[in-house]
Protein backbone atom coordinates (compact mmCIF):
# COMPACT_ATOMS: atom_id res chain seq x y z
CA UNK A 1 0.00 0.00 0.00
CA UNK A 2 1.60 3.29 -1.32
CA UNK A 3 1.34 5.87 1.40
CA UNK A 4 -0.26 9.19 0.79
CA UNK A 5 1.09 12.58 1.98
CA UNK A 6 -1.71 13.16 4.18
CA UNK A 7 -4.20 11.27 6.50
CA UNK A 8 -7.72 11.48 5.12
CA UNK A 9 -8.44 11.97 8.53
CA UNK A 10 -7.62 14.25 11.35
CA UNK A 11 -5.45 12.09 13.14
CA UNK A 12 -1.81 11.68 12.33
CA UNK A 13 -0.29 8.92 10.45
CA UNK A 14 -1.69 6.37 8.52
CA UNK A 15 -4.15 4.65 10.21
CA UNK A 16 -5.96 0.98 8.96
CA UNK A 17 -9.62 0.83 9.26
CA UNK A 18 -9.08 -1.28 12.64
CA UNK A 19 -7.14 2.53 14.01
CA UNK A 20 -10.17 5.01 12.97
CA UNK A 21 -12.74 5.78 15.23
CA UNK A 22 -16.02 5.33 14.45
CA UNK A 23 -18.67 7.95 13.64
CA UNK A 24 -19.95 7.58 17.11
CA UNK A 25 -16.91 7.51 19.08
CA UNK A 26 -17.15 11.35 18.22
CA UNK A 27 -14.16 13.84 17.69
CA UNK A 28 -10.94 12.60 18.21
CA UNK A 29 -9.55 12.84 21.98
CA UNK A 30 -6.94 15.55 23.41
CA UNK A 31 -4.54 12.62 23.34
CA UNK A 32 -1.84 12.40 21.32
CA UNK A 33 -2.96 11.58 18.26
CA UNK A 34 -4.78 14.29 17.47
CA UNK A 35 -3.73 17.15 14.94
CA UNK A 36 -3.08 21.11 15.68
CA UNK A 37 -4.28 22.25 12.25
CA UNK A 38 -6.44 21.21 10.27
CA UNK A 39 -8.08 21.37 6.38
CA UNK A 40 -11.28 22.74 5.78
CA UNK A 41 -12.71 18.72 4.81
CA UNK A 42 -10.88 17.45 8.17
CA UNK A 43 -12.61 20.12 10.48
CA UNK A 44 -15.16 19.31 8.89
CA UNK A 45 -15.38 15.22 9.79
CA UNK A 46 -15.03 16.57 13.12
CA UNK A 47 -17.29 18.97 13.56
CA UNK A 48 -21.31 19.46 12.99
CA UNK A 49 -20.85 21.90 9.74
CA UNK A 50 -20.59 21.05 6.74
CA UNK A 51 -16.84 22.39 4.15
CA UNK A 52 -19.39 24.77 2.84
CA UNK A 53 -20.59 25.80 6.24
CA UNK A 54 -17.14 26.41 7.05
CA UNK A 55 -16.45 28.77 4.33
CA UNK A 56 -19.98 30.56 5.08
CA UNK A 57 -18.58 31.09 8.64
CA UNK A 58 -15.29 32.43 7.56
CA UNK A 59 -17.62 34.82 5.52
CA UNK A 60 -19.52 36.14 8.48
CA UNK A 61 -16.39 36.47 10.51
CA UNK A 62 -17.66 34.24 12.86
CA UNK A 63 -14.48 32.16 12.25
CA UNK A 64 -11.49 34.78 11.78
CA UNK A 65 -7.80 34.87 9.99
CA UNK A 66 -5.31 35.25 12.81
CA UNK A 67 -7.67 33.44 15.32
CA UNK A 68 -9.26 30.37 14.02
CA UNK A 69 -7.67 30.00 10.94
CA UNK A 70 -4.41 30.87 8.99
CA UNK A 71 -3.12 31.34 5.37
CA UNK A 72 0.66 30.98 5.95
CA UNK A 73 1.02 31.31 1.41
CA UNK A 74 -1.07 34.31 1.50
CA UNK A 75 -4.41 35.14 0.56
CA UNK A 76 -4.85 32.52 -2.36
CA UNK A 77 -3.88 29.96 -0.31
CA UNK A 78 -6.38 27.39 1.60
CA UNK A 79 -7.08 28.09 5.04
CA UNK A 80 -5.61 25.78 8.02
CA UNK A 81 -7.52 25.70 11.37
CA UNK A 82 -6.32 25.71 14.60
CA UNK A 83 -8.07 22.98 16.18
CA UNK A 84 -7.43 24.29 19.94
CA UNK A 85 -9.35 27.83 18.86
CA UNK A 86 -12.16 25.80 17.46
CA UNK A 87 -12.82 23.81 20.18
CA UNK A 88 -12.31 27.32 22.29
CA UNK A 89 -15.13 28.51 20.12
CA UNK A 90 -17.68 25.89 20.11
CA UNK A 91 -17.46 25.67 23.93
CA UNK A 92 -17.64 29.20 24.17
CA UNK A 93 -14.31 29.15 26.28
CA UNK A 94 -13.14 32.40 24.26
CA UNK A 95 -15.65 35.32 23.42
CA UNK A 96 -16.41 35.88 19.71
CA UNK A 97 -16.56 39.02 19.87
CA UNK A 98 -14.08 41.75 18.11
CA UNK A 99 -11.11 42.59 20.47
CA UNK A 100 -10.86 46.37 20.67
CA UNK A 101 -14.71 47.12 19.42
CA UNK A 102 -13.24 46.69 15.48
CA UNK A 103 -14.80 44.89 12.73
CA UNK A 104 -12.06 43.26 10.00
CA UNK A 105 -12.68 43.48 6.76
CA UNK A 106 -11.69 41.23 3.44
CA UNK A 107 -9.08 43.78 2.46
CA UNK A 108 -7.36 43.93 5.55
CA UNK A 109 -8.79 47.35 6.71
CA UNK A 110 -10.92 47.80 9.98
CA UNK A 111 -14.36 49.02 11.09
CA UNK A 112 -13.96 50.74 14.54
CA UNK A 113 -17.27 51.06 16.62
CA UNK A 114 -16.83 53.96 18.50
CA UNK A 115 -19.75 54.64 21.44
CA UNK A 116 -22.32 57.42 19.47
CA UNK A 117 -22.78 60.47 21.97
Amino acid sequence: MKPSKLAPHAWEGQAGEDDRPSEAAGPAPAGRNRREYLSVQQLAELVPWSPSSIRSMICRGQLRQGEHFFKPFGAASHPIFRWTSIVNLIEGTKSCATPDDKIPLANGAEIELGEDD
